[in-house]
């Protein structure tokens, strides 16, 4: 099954795949429309803006469950006119859990008391948001090596991106933290957002060794602003914005792995940024403008004849960053 949140029509689709690549013509294309539920089975008629899905439990293969929906496991759905970020049971549309942000922008982990009254302005009736900050990128991590969950969450209207602890059983929150981004003018939010693993920084062995990396461990936050920029926070331990744009030549005689790995903004050990800089974040080359963002891990190849210092080895943790020319960025 293939599940859609709708911002038309405020609702989700649940898709039977085989029945749309069948070939079949006399077999119907099976989409059925659910509403999404408080726990008291009211709907929710926001518009969701983004989703993303806990990680699979079972094997690809498995025969569908007898839901209501024929599908299970857990989604978060981002509701920015709600100021929420629901967790919803496909099993049944109906909220669960979730993150809610207040009057001021603070977010915090719903109650089960919260979830039977849980209400959201019905924007297909054409009912104006709620005012606030608005949650509209989501990003979910399942770090197979130390088995943590976290879920990343940026506003378009807020420079503060939240972190979110998930259950490593439940995949519902936990947690939360919250890093502030630079943001002299208070108007940068976050159009979207990607979530590292957990990384062992530093090394010298050509190869993937996290758990031998003499700079300790980080996760890191890759955020596309909204003054077009690629925005990186340590979200592990620091808790702090990295500086992509310090002038290199201030570098030379800093031989401290933990903070070369990401210098913090606003720290009297980070050096001064390079001429030009418009902030602390990536800027890509030329008129590009960055539109999305993943993360990926690449690992060496077996029996590669390259040099192992070739810029075209790729091996680490890389971000593939989309921009509006037609580039792709990769960045190490």
């Amino acid at each position: 099954k293939v599940v859609t949140a709708n911002a038309g029509s405020c609702d989700v689709s649940v898709l039977d795949v085989a029945s749309a690549v069948d070939a079949d013509t006399a077999t119907p294309i099976d989409v059925r429309r659910f509403d999404v539920t408080n726990a008291s089975g009211v709907p929710l008629r926001a518009k969701p803006a983004t989703m993303v899905v806990e990680p699979s439990s079972t094997a690809i293969g498995k025969a569908c469950p007898a839901t209501s929906t024929g599908a299970d496991g857990l989604v978060y759905v981002a509701y920015p006119g709600c100021r929420l970020v629901a967790a919803v049971d496909v099993a049944t549309t109906r909220v669960v859990g979730g993150v809610r942000f207040d009057d001021v922008g603070a977010p915090a982990i719903l109650q089960a008391v919260e979830l039977a009254t849980l209400t959201c302005p019905d924007e297909c009736s054409a009912e104006p948001r709620q005012a606030g900050v608005h949650p509209v990128a989501l990003d979910l991590e399942h770090d197979a090596r130390t088995a943590r969950r976290r879920l990343a969450i940026g506003a378009d209207n807020s420079s503060a991106i939240t972190v979110v602890d998930l259950s490593a059983t439940t995949s519902l929150p936990e947690a939360i933290v919250q890093v502030a981004l630079e943001d002299p003018t208070g108007t940068l939010g976050v159009r979207q957002l990607a979530l590292t693993p957990q990384i062992g920084m530093g090394g010298e062995l050509h190869t993937i060794a996290d758990e031998l990396a003499p700079g300790g461990q980080s996760q890191f936050v890759y955020a596309i602003a909204t003054d077009n920029t690629v925005r990186v926070a340590d979200v592990l331990d620091l808790g702090l914005e990295c500086d992509t744009q310090v002038d290199s030549r201030f570098l030379r005689d800093i031989t401290d792995v933990r903070l070369l790995s990401g210098l913090p903004v606003g720290d009297p050990r980070t050096p001064a940024r390079r001429a030009g800089a418009r902030g602390p974040g990536i800027q890509l080359l030329g008129d590009a403008v960055p539109l999305s963002l993943d993360i990926i891990r690449s690992e060496a190849i077996e029996s590669d004849t390259r040099l192992e210092n070739d810029p075209e080895r790729l091996i680490g943790y890389f971000a593939i960053i989309s921009a509006s020319n037609g580039g792709v960025f990769v960045v190490d």
